[in-house]
């Protein structure tokens, strides 16, 4: 299975642009980090019909849509501790909101601005001698108010820029790097449907 593929979603630049307007206006949940917001199926049906509809067209029903700002950051820094430094991590569930209470394994990203320059990384897990296995998913980073890995642990194996939509696996090590001096947004979706078909 492929770590990600580019998919093909009719007139996805009206979706975005629609995203994008979304996001200026839309009141924001409970926060938990200024960088992601997360939106629900009933959301999505009444301020995004086109984009669930985009996705019916696929035989997809959006289950969650998060919007995700990946800060400029350097891919030499290798402080976990940095806003600086990529943040490596695998989406989990979350146990504390019953919408978000399963196992995410795969997204379908939406580029929204500033994605043409910048890399989604997939990595994999060294042998670190140093520290027990059960302890490789401890970091809190204080940037993205959640968990993601050490750095010293990981090793880059693939990439790929978003220019245009794309499924990826995120239930792997992976994370954004973004070599500009902005933001870099994006919208990315799980849904309720198995995915691993897209990329096969």
């Amino acid at each position: 299975m492929k770590n990600w593929n580019y998919i093909d979603i009719p007139n996805w630049e009206i979706l975005r642009d629609q995203i994008i307007e979304f996001k200026k206006v839309a009141p924001r949940p409970e926060e938990i980090s200024e960088c992601w917001q997360c939106y629900f199926l009933e959301t999505l049906k009444k301020e995004l019909p086109d984009v669930v509809e985009a996705f019916a067209s696929l035989g997809l029903t959006p289950r969650q849509m998060i919007l995700f700002d990946n800060a400029p950051n350097d891919i030499n820094d290798k402080n976990h501790k940095t806003k600086n430094a990529i943040f490596v991590h695998i989406d989990a569930k979350d146990d504390e909101m019953p919408e978000t209470d399963f196992d995410p394994t795969n997204a379908i990203n939406i580029p929204l601005v500033n994605c043409e320059n910048s890399h989604t990384l997939f990595f994999e897990i060294t042998p670190n001698d140093s520290r027990h296995p059960d302890d490789i998913y401890v970091v809190y980073d204080e940037f993205y108010k959640c968990g993601g890995l050490y750095l010293d642990i990981v090793k880059e194996i693939d990439r790929f820029t978003l220019y245009k939509p794309a499924i990826l696996r995120v239930n792997i090590p992976h994370g954004v790097y973004n070599p500009t001096n902005q933001l870099r947004e994006v919208a990315t979706f799980r849904f309720y449907e198995d995915t691993d078909h897209l990329l096969k």
